[in-house]
């Protein structure tokens, strides 16, 4: 295709990149829907993942070409405006009927929101890689492409998680997120463990600042508190395996008919976010043992800690068929376990 920086040809170019930026940006605001949102959606919807990955293979195939012009030689402002309208007819339209048509009640509150995130994040990255699009005759800016590498980058690595999510599917993702949670409590569990096991110093106590130590007294508290958390440890692998990993698959090429009825939506949902929170007060006890010392608050987050564990069970008791199984006797044996003092 031939071009030129001609006036002409910077104006369109100009022109293209705002009126990209302006639906980029109308997109991205996906991530936060207005609460009275109402998607009419026909009556064989297509699959949303399967868009989102036809959207996302889109936007990085004409980032990619889109990078390679803009930090080349000669500077060609009608090839880089072809490329953007490119980019607007095919993936903005699917990513976003792929946000509209996964609703929560049907793909998961975990799923939809994920959804959305993922274009918006994709959208807002786009933005600033347009932001690096010369509009003038020298062409690339003086940071010699720094930035549009950088931007580039991001948006594959936005575009191939999309990707990924159509072909591995929730529970591909459902799982690594599980992980990393028993990961952190792990973590936190080490910590503890560490500072158990410190000899006293009057000058450094076990988070490296001076002036505390635990005494017999505090350390008998704490090793009891690592006593239940060792316990909470143990609750995600058998949840990984029996119950995330398990969960009916929703992917690219799921069909509607296929899709998990709605109790099993919202227990996964339930079990999702009790995992997450069960995580975040784990990794918080070390600091509130710290800086609270062994008393009614540090035993208040304990407690917290053991609902939220019971709640995930009282979840995950039966299996998504809503039959007992292996899973189910463990579970109850494990809270037997963590009533014990």
């Amino acid at each position: 295709m031939a071009s030129s920086t001609t006036p002409d040809a910077l104006t369109s170019l100009r022109r293209t990149i705002a009126s990209t930026k302006a639906l980029a940006l109308r997109l991205a605001a996906i991530q936060n829907p207005t609460p009275d949102t109402v998607l009419n959606a026909p009556p064989s919807p297509p699959n949303p993942l399967a868009l989102l990955a036809d959207g996302a293979k889109i936007l990085k195939a004409q980032t990619t070409k889109l990078s390679l012009l803009v930090l080349n030689q000669p500077f060609t402002p009608s090839e880089i405006s072809f490329i953007l309208k490119e980019l607007c007819k095919g993936c903005f339209l699917p990513m976003l009927t792929a946000a509209e048509l996964s609703p929560a009640a049907q793909y998961t509150n975990y799923l939809h929101n994920l959804v959305r995130a993922s274009v918006g994040i994709s959208m807002v990255t786009l933005v600033k890689l347009l932001d690096e699009i010369p509009v003038d005759e020298h062409g690339i800016k003086d940071n010699k492409g720094r930035d549009t590498l950088q931007h580039t980058g991001q948006l594959w690595e936005s575009c191939d998680f999309m990707i990924n999510l159509a072909e591995k599917g929730l529970t591909w993702y459902a799982a690594v997120k599980v992980t990393e949670y028993k990961e952190l409590v792990e973590d936190a569990l080490e910590e503890l463990e560490e500072w158990i096991n410190e000899v006293p110093n009057d000058e450094e106590d076990g988070f490296g600042v001076s002036g505390i130590s635990l005494n017999d007294t505090a350390r008998d508290y704490v090793r009891n508190i690592v006593k239940k958390l060792r316990l909470i440890g143990l609750l995600y692998p058998p949840l990984l395996k029996r119950r995330i990993r398990r969960f009916p698959e929703i992917n690219g090429s799921t069909l509607s008919e296929q899709l998990p009825n709605s109790k099993q939506v919202a227990d996964l949902d339930t079990l999702m976010a009790s995992l997450q929170l069960l995580q975040a007060e784990t990794d918080r006890i070390a600091e509130t043992l710290y800086m609270a010392g062994m008393g009614k608050e540090a035993d208040i987050r304990v407690g917290i800690i053991i609902d939220y564990a019971r709640k995930a069970l009282a979840i995950a008791a039966k299996n998504w068929r809503g039959e007992n199984d292996e899973f189910t006797v463990w579970s109850e044996k494990w809270l037997i376990r963590i009533n014990e003092p």
